[in-house]
């Protein structure tokens, strides 16, 4: 039975004065329930570490060839993920102080990850037989940014990895992650970050050309190492992690959060928030740690100037 997603009217936006466009993501979001503090310094102060994680880098390369992979599948023709994904990860190395981790400890074992990882992705892919759709233009539905301003001017924004048909007909939204262990049934179905991708596109399915969405899914490229003696698992593709789309009411709720946590930003409520020491952000993967706790802003920097939103990309929401 074909289970109907939550009806969404879609109305052109209208410029808003007052008050000031706020803007959030997925990501944005998620680190301000981890720390506003921490919010603070990445987005109002605009500061970074000097150096760039590698997760950062390889995440974004894998991004790049799978999704190169993906528009020629759903186009009828074949790229090969593997060139794309070392170019764009070279590129990244080349341009970034990369911070290296005790499981990647150079350069040569993220690639032979990466390359790996693509080569099982492509059978994976093939595998479950799903097709990127494409817009009304021809256009694959593959890393689209989509805009919608929700109550209180706050303008959420995603890029939606690919929207795929399955072989049975289903409509879902796949967000393709490269996380170092697979994550459960039960965070697909609490997901922020999903219920988040199914209201921009349910905002934008005029412009997508799609009428309805069937479910949600996290397709999880896990990034072990290669084993050294042959032993282990090392790197997998798992089968995608598939939950129903969300109902009204959750819709609702996950857009009354975001209004309630734009309005301490505006406020600029940032507090620390160490937790408790089992989970604390306070370790030494955080790079404002130092910041917090003698107020050096040695191994920082400040990135430039966020770009300017264009209004005509979004959408005013409202829940039918």
């Amino acid at each position: 039975m074909r289970m109907q997603s939550t009806a969404l009217r879609q109305i052109p936006i209208a410029v808003v004065n007052s008050p000031k466009s706020e803007f959030l993501s997925h990501s944005a979001a998620a680190l301000f329930q981890t720390c506003p503090r921490k919010y603070q310094h990445r987005y109002k102060d605009r500061l970074a570490s000097a150096e760039t994680s590698i997760n950062l880098g390889f995440g974004g390369a894998m991004d790049e060839g799978a999704s190169a992979y993906i528009v020629g599948h759903a186009l009828g023709h074949y790229i090969d993920p593997v060139p794309i994904f070392e170019e764009a990860f070279e590129q990244f190395c080349a341009t970034h102080i990369v911070a290296y981790s005790t499981k990647f400890q150079n350069k040569e074992e993220v690639l032979a990850v990466g390359r790996l990882l693509l080569h099982r992705f492509e059978a994976k892919w093939k595998q479950l037989g799903y097709v990127a759709l494409l817009d009304p233009q021809g256009k694959p539905l593959v890393q689209v940014e989509l805009k919608v301003t929700l109550p209180g001017n706050t303008v959420f924004t995603a890029i939606i990895d690919v929207i795929v048909m399955t072989p049975d007909g289903r409509v879902l939204i796949v967000d393709v992650k490269t996380p170092s262990q697979a994550s459960s049934h039960q965070f697909s179905e609490l997901s922020d970050q999903l219920t988040g991708y199914q209201l921009v596109v349910e905002s934008h399915k005029d412009r997508l050309g799609i009428d309805h969405l069937d479910g949600l899914a996290f397709l999880e490229l896990i990034k072990r190492p290669i084993p050294k003696s042959g032993r282990g698992t090392g790197p997998e593709v798992l089968d995608p992690v598939i939950c129903s789309v969300r109902t009204k009411s959750k819709l609702e709720d996950f857009v009354q959060s975001r209004v309630w946590m734009v309005d301490d930003i505006r406020r600029e409520r940032f507090p620390t928030r160490s937790l408790d020491a089992y989970n604390t952000p306070c370790d030494d993967t955080c790079e404002f740690l130092r910041l917090c706790t003698t107020g050096s802003k040695e191994g920082l920097v400040v990135r430039p100037p966020r770009k300017r939103e264009t209004p005509n990309e979004q959408r005013v929401l409202e829940l039918a």
